[in-house]
């Protein structure tokens, strides 16, 4: 949730996007599966503190026009998930998250939810399945 982290992860982009010319970089996100126990990140408060200050520094540097922050990249956690939409709405413009299902769950389907709460006009990423 740092400030400088935010600050040198936008003026990354903003180097790599215009300086050097990759207009392909559409999309960021503050890192894998930030919900999972190996992460810095730990819970969806500083995730949350973490996503708004990068939105913000991409802002200063007119990063949003170009680039669209994806999230909240979690590993089958819904509540992370559920909080993200609820909270995140502005700042996250495609929903992304990790699914490593078994035949029960695609059979069942577990996905439905996360499916059905993506806003209109809102992307939703869903990888490693």
């Amino acid at each position: 949730d740092s400030i400088a982290w935010a600050r040198g992860m936008a003026k990354c982009m903003d180097y790599l996007r215009r300086e050097r010319g990759y207009t392909c970089i559409r999309y960021c996100n503050i890192g894998n599966e930030p919900d999972g126990d190996w992460s810095d990140c730990g819970n969806f408060a500083t995730y949350a503190k973490a996503v708004k200050n990068l939105y913000a520094e991409m802002d200063q540097l007119g990063l949003l026009e170009d680039i669209t922050i994806s999230g909240p990249d979690v590993y089958e956690n819904w509540s992370w998930l559920d909080q993200a939409l609820d909270q995140l709405d502005d700042e996250i413009g495609n929903i992304d998250f990790h699914w490593y299902p078994d035949a029960a769950s695609i059979g069942a389907g577990s996905c439905v939810h996360s499916q059905s709460r993506s806003a209109t006009g809102t992307f939703l990423f869903m990888n490693l399945v």
